[in-house]
This record gives structure tokens, C-alpha cells and sequence, in this order.
């Protein structure tokens, strides 16, 4: 009982020492500025790492998008590059004196493709029917053959021109008459070689439509064929009469 008073005597007269601290307030304001620092150190060590992996990514899309800059278009420009081969191939092929002014007497025939190879271009290109392109690989048929042998006679022809030629520049004596006659017989193929060209183009025409037909025109005057270009502008063949 003593034990119990003594201590409810010594509670009743206790009194806290609490001394109160000028700088308590800017003690915890340190603490959270301390604790916000750490927070930014954080963000330091980590925003490199992040950094370096941003840039990477932006530098892969770069490279990415300027990969498909250069590789759509070269894609593009190698398509158009065989299309506008495949066309020049064709107008000289029908074209024997532009054909032997680009390609030259040369000595060695090359293997030209077949009617339906030289004609797959304008399948596409002019968005031909099936039957449009049957009837145009029929008219082809019907003037390859002429066409081929009216440039072989001129390649013949050249290459005799050209031995007057050679004769002229070693300073030896030339057959003029002869190379009048040679002259001669170059210029009558070249006109039946004109000819020839000139009547195929109108059975071109002939079977294209109207829209087919003009782009067909635009075509053969940029492929610089003076021979079949002069089969321009096209007029339609009579219809016909009724019997």
C-alpha cells in the first residue's frame, strides 16, 4: 500500500521538462528537402539509362524511315526503268530505220524476244482486254516478219557503206558509181522500211480505244521514231460498205 501511494504521489506531482526547440521547424524542413534530393538523385542515375535508350529508339526510327525513303523510291524508279526499256525495245522493233540508227549494223544478232514478251508491256499499260490483246499480237504476226528482213537488208546495206567508207579514209580509189547505186538501194529500203511501219501503227490504233489510242500517240513521239511517228495523227481505215 505504501509502495502504491508513493507512486500515485510522485505521478500527481510530476511535471514534464520540456524544453521546446527554436529549430525544430527548420530541422524537419531539411528533412523533406533531404528526402526530395534523394528523390532527384534517383531520377539523375536513372533519366541516363532512360536517355541513352530514347535516343536509341528515335535513331532507329530514323534509320528506318529514311530506309524506306531510299528503298521504296529506287524499287519504284528500277520498275520504271525496265518499263521505259521494255518500251523503247518495242517502238524500235517496229521501227527498222530508228532501229538500226540506235542499235548500229552490228555484228552479232542478238535474240529478240518473242511477240507476246514484247507485248506484255501494253497488256498493263494501257490496260488492254484479253481479246485487244489476241488482235495485237496477230498484227504484230503479220508484220514481224517483214519488219525483221527490211532491217537485216539495211544492216546488210550499212555495212557496205561502210567499207566505201574506209576506202574514203585510207585515201583509196571508190567505185562512185557504185556507191550510187549503193545509195540508192539504201534509200528505197529505208522508204519500203517506212512503209512497213507506218501501216503496222494504224493497225495499232485500230484496235485501241480512243483514251488507249492517244496515250499510245504520246508513246511513240517520246520514243523519238520519226519513221513510225509520221503514221500521226491517226485517221480511222473506211468502214466497209454493206453488201
Amino acid at each position: 500500500m505504501n509502495d502504491e501511494r508513493s507512486i500515485r504521489e510522485k505521478l500527481a506531482t510530476w511535471q514534464p521538462e520540456t524544453t521546446p526547440d527554436p529549430y525544430l521547424k527548420q530541422r524537419v524542413l531539411n528533412r523533406v528537402a533531404a528526402s526530395g534530393e534523394t528523390e532527384r538523385a534517383w531520377f539523375r542515375r536513372l533519366w541516363p539509362q532512360w536517355g541513352r535508350f530514347s535516343l536509341a529508339a528515335v535513331a532507329v526510327a530514323l534509320v528506318l524511315a529514311l530506309a524506306s525513303f531510299w528503298v521504296l523510291p529506287s524499287d519504284t524508279h528500277h520498275l520504271d526503268g525496265q518499263l521505259t526499256a521494255q518500251r523503247t525495245r518495242y517502238f524500235l522493233r517496229i521501227d527498222p530505220v530508228a532501229r538500226l540508227d540506235a542499235e548500229g549494223a552490228r555484228a552479232e544478232p542478238q535474240a529478240d524476244p518473242s511477240l507476246i514478251d514484247m507485248l506484255d508491256w501494253m497488256r498493263t499499260n494501257f490496260d488492254l482486254t484479253q481479246d485487244q490483246f489476241v488482235e495485237l499480237v496477230k498484227v504484230h504476226q503479220t508484220y514481224s516478219g517483214d519488219l525483221d528482213s527490211l532491217y537485216d537488208r539495211l544492216v546488210e546495206l550499212q555495212h557496205s557503206y561502210e567499207g566505201f567508207e574506209s576506202q574514203r579514209l585510207h585515201d583509196q580509189s571508190i567505185d562512185f558509181i557504185a556507191l550510187y547505186q549503193l545509195l540508192q538501194r539504201r534509200d528505197a529500203v529505208r522508204e519500203d522500211a517506212e512503209k512497213t511501219s507506218m501501216a503496222l501503227v494504224r493497225q495499232i490504233l485500230h484496235v485501241l480505244r480512243p483514251e488507249q489510242r492517244d496515250r499510245f500517240i504520246l508513246l511513240l513521239n517520246q520514243a523519238h521514231t520519226p519513221s513510225v511517228a509520221a503514221a500521226t495523227p491517226w485517221t480511222p481505215p473506211p468502214t466497209p460498205m454493206p453488201t
